[in-house]
């Protein structure tokens, strides 16, 4: 693990003081009791799923169909969805995208992996 001590790197700009803050969070996850990520966990999950379910109208109707209670989305099992398959991406792609009313694309960055992770 990376260990950073005092006067070990220097950071400067916008970009490293975001990479710093970052690591400081994953490290303090690592640190964190079981039952303290997975309260946090849950947390980001529910708020994912709340804004699915506004800003989309594919998953607004696959979420209700599931049983999704917008009022309360702590309680959602994920394992209620139906699987995502190839055909519902190729036919509803835009449907997808959860944008908020007023995001300009612009703003909208797309992050890609070589899926080998």
């Amino acid at each position: 693990m990376l260990r950073l001590t005092p006067g070990f790197l220097r950071f400067y700009g916008p970009v490293a003081s975001q990479a710093l803050q970052l690591y400081r969070e994953l490290y303090d996850h690592v640190t964190l009791p079981h039952e303290i990520k997975r309260q946090g966990q849950g947390y980001a999950q529910a708020n994912l799923l709340r804004h699915a379910y506004r800003y989309s109208s594919f998953w607004r109707q696959r979420l209700s169909r599931a049983g999704f209670d917008v009022g309360a989305p702590e309680q959602f099992e994920l394992t209620h969805l139906p699987v995502l398959t190839r055909q519902d991406l190729q036919e509803s792609f835009e449907s997808m995208r959860a944008r908020w009313t007023g995001c300009a694309a612009d703003k909208i960055f797309k992050v890609a992996t070589s899926g080998s992770t």
